[in-house]
């Protein structure tokens, strides 16, 4: 039952290309991208860096976040940071849907968090006197149309063809999807910051809602900093791709027809931290789950068998 339901999901999941029209990524380090609110912003990744400090988690208190699945249509996710410089200007979401993305779609965002004036000084973060916290900083409804970039099966990373989703099979091109980049007017501010008594941990808090959401909704976080080691631009977002070691952190919704169970489910696999440094992190090992080994799908998996599991339970 369980490898058949797997194999249906999959199915799903690779059956259709998101058809909404758009443009291709000209590059996959070296780009500019566009918001839905039109601000430009331009990705600066050099090699292989900027995938060990941005990270996406369901509880602030864990900044090195988790691999999420779930599908339930509303919900709060949060981007965390724990590189060495301590802070980031601007965490601007990724959001990536595959399959038809019908005419009726919404997407409600909503993003809270810590906002400032970006230094002129390379690494130095704001003050406590320089914080303001702010509710609702960025707000807004998208549809369709507001999926800018067209169907393809990789994100922007500093490794080519680098996987949109935990598990992902990117050799194969029926599994495009639709992105549009969402700017959450906020900033992430982690331990190495050196300011204490955060709210949320100077995580940005994003809470969601889809409406009529057929296929699969993939959440990717990307920072910006005014200046940096790496100059002005995005050059960091979280690792999907696990090489072994751990590290790796996504949220991924599936939406109506990909649920194995009419109940609510959501199941997670934490992610093992590194030193903190921004570069050459100490990896810490992992012991493989279900979800290491075959990917997304077996997670479900094993949330709907212990849905069914529970719910005998309670009718017994």
């Amino acid at each position: 039952m369980c490898v058949a339901l797997l194999l249906i999901i999959v199915g799903c999941w690779h059956a259709a290309a998101a058809d909404t029209a758009g443009e291709i990524l000209p590059s996959y380090k070296q780009v500019e991208i566009s918001t839905t609110d039109g601000t430009i912003y331009a990705v600066r990744f050099d090699d292989e860096g900027g995938l060990n400090s941005l990270h996406l988690t369901t509880i602030p208190e864990e900044p090195y976040g988790q691999v999420t699945t779930t599908n339930r249509q509303a919900g709060t996710v949060y981007v965390s940071y724990t590189g060495g410089r301590g802070f980031n200007d601007r965490i601007i979401l990724m959001i990536a849907v595959n399959g038809t993305i019908s005419d009726d779609f919404a997407l409600h965002l909503t993003s809270s968090g810590y906002q400032w004036n970006p230094t002129p000084i390379v690494n130095i973060g704001p003050t406590y006197e320089e914080l303001t916290y702010t509710e609702s900083a960025s707000g807004t409804i998208l549809t369709a149309t507001d999926f800018r970039y067209a169907s393809q099966t990789w994100k922007p990373a500093g490794i080519e063809n680098y996987p949109i989703y935990y598990g992902q099979d990117t050799t194969n091109p029926s599994n495009g999807f639709a992105i549009l980049f969402f700017d959450t007017k906020a900033g992430t501010l982690g331990i190495n910051s050196g300011l204490t008594g955060l709210r949320d941990h100077g995580a940005v808090k994003i809470e969601y809602e889809f409406k009529n959401l057929s296929g699969i909704a993939v959440f990717n976080a990307y920072a910006w900093c005014n200046q940096s080691n790496e100059g002005e631009g995005i050059s960091w977002t979280n690792r999907v791709a696990d090489d072994g070691t751990g590290g790796a952190s996504g949220y991924a919704v599936l939406g109506s027809g990909l649920s194995p169970d009419s109940g609510e489910f959501t199941t997670t696999v934490s992610s093992p931290g590194y030193s903190g440094t921004e570069g050459g992190e100490n990896r810490k090992n992992s012991t493989k789950t279900p979800i290491d080994i075959f990917g997304i799908g077996a997670g479900i998996c094993s949330a709907w068998l212990l849905f069914r599991k529970r719910r005998r339970a309670a009718e017994a």
